[in-house]
């Protein structure tokens, strides 16, 4: 299975909280499948700005809303790194095209003081 777009989603606004339209749900980048990738999360006290090989992506503002927990992102939290296949909105899976693997090379962590 090749792909050559990278699909970025908060999942907790749009699913669990039930804010549709805003903020922005995600983005979608193209990527060469062929090589190593460089995505990065800049995290901001009012944003998250997603890149995919230092372009712009995707960014998440911290909006006024009485919805809690739209921006959680104040507190502990970890990276996960995944592929899913599949879904309503990908589209189905070809069993032809199976197994997929990801290749991660490396993964740094920087923090603004």
């Amino acid at each position: 299975l090749i792909i050559s777009e990278i699909y970025l989603f908060l999942f907790r606004t749009h699913v669990i909280l039930g804010i549709k339209d805003n903020p922005p749900h995600g983005g979608i980048n193209k990527i060469n499948p062929e090589e190593y990738n460089i995505y990065s999360v800049d995290i901001y006290p009012d944003s998250l700005v997603f890149a995919v090989n230092h372009r712009h992506t995707y960014t998440y503002p911290r909006i006024d809303t009485d919805k809690e927990g739209q921006f959680p992102f104040y507190q502990p939290y970890y990276l996960l790194i995944d592929m899913q296949l599949g879904g309503s909105w990908v589209g189905a899976v070809d069993p032809k095209e199976l197994p997929v693997e990801m290749w991660v090379d490396w993964v740094k962590y920087y923090e603004k003081r």
